[in-house]
């Protein structure tokens, strides 16, 4: 499969395992402007990295040698649920591309997420995707619908099958495509959404 050419080059694109290319028509191009893709979910991309293709990741972006990159797979074929190699990927692009301080952003912003958990702290997380949201516009109508509008999904079709498969959560509980937002949601001025395991979504009220 040929890739772009550039001043009479032609580069191969570059695939993941499945065999998808990186780009806007895939929905996971990335760019190097903060304001297009926020820091943290360019953190969050690489650390997110399938053990399938990290370390061809490493090789192609990273600056460390061939020999630091197998330190990293033996690590990984050790230890997987650690995620080592990706941690490594992603703490040197977003060194590379954001700098120290958005480096610090969003290593803090993940930990909210992720350690923390409360509701309280996510709020205050620099870099996590929000949306504010009137409650009078959310109360009464389906948790995923409210998703949808605040743009956490592209289509009001797309969140509602991700609740229907048992994939979008509200403060830290599963719900399904029936759920209706409640006032009682709220919880200190927020509401925590997240899809899948990792992808979450902060209402601001």
């Amino acid at each position: 499969m040929r890739g772009k050419t550039a001043y009479g080059l032609t580069f191969p694109l570059l695939l993941d395992s499945t065999g998808k290319k990186f780009g806007k028509s895939e929905g996971n191009a990335l760019f190097l402007n903060g304001e297009m893709t926020p820091v943290f979910d360019w953190y969050q991309y690489f650390l997110r990295a399938a053990d399938a293709d990290v370390i061809r990741y490493l090789k192609v972006f990273s600056m460390k040698s061939l020999d630091e990159i197998a330190a990293l797979e033996a690590e990984m074929k050790a230890h997987p649920e650690a995620r080592i190699p990706q941690k490594a990927l992603a703490e040197e692009l977003t060194l590379l591309v954001h700098g120290e301080e958005g480096l610090k952003k969003a290593k803090e912003a993940t930990e909210a997420l992720y350690a923390k958990k409360s509701s309280a702290d996510i709020a205050k997380a620099d870099n996590v995707p929000s949306a504010s949201v009137k409650l009078e516009d959310a109360v009464g109508k389906p948790v995923f619908a409210v998703a949808a509008a605040a743009g956490m999904f592209k289509s009001n079709g797309e969140a509602r099958r991700m609740a229907s498969q048992g994939g979008l959560s509200l403060n830290d509980a599963k719900i399904d495509d029936k759920r209706v937002f409640a006032a009682d949601d709220v919880k200190d001025g927020v509401a925590v959404l997240r899809s899948g395991k990792k992808n979450y979504f902060v209402l601001r009220f």
